[in-house]
């Protein structure tokens, strides 16, 4: 495999950010109103993230976990 460095750099671009939100989160997202909520402050939302990024800020979120029988 190859290796790739940074990307750390690459990634923070805010069309790229923008792209995987589009791409990724907004057609995986089961949940219609926290979608409709941040879709409302969008821009704002990606400048936030993005600054959030830059700064090496984010905290990960605990993850939900649920059993399907």
């Amino acid at each position: 495999m190859k290796r790739v460095n940074n990307l750390y750099s690459k990634i923070i671009d805010l069309y790229i950010i923008m792209n995987m939100y589009d791409k990724y989160i907004r057609k995986n997202t089961k949940n219609k109103e926290k979608l409709e909520r941040f879709e409302n402050y969008y821009s704002q939302n990606m400048v936030y993230i993005k600054e959030k990024l830059i700064s090496c800020d984010y905290m990960l979120g605990n993850y939900n976990i649920f059993l399907i029988k």
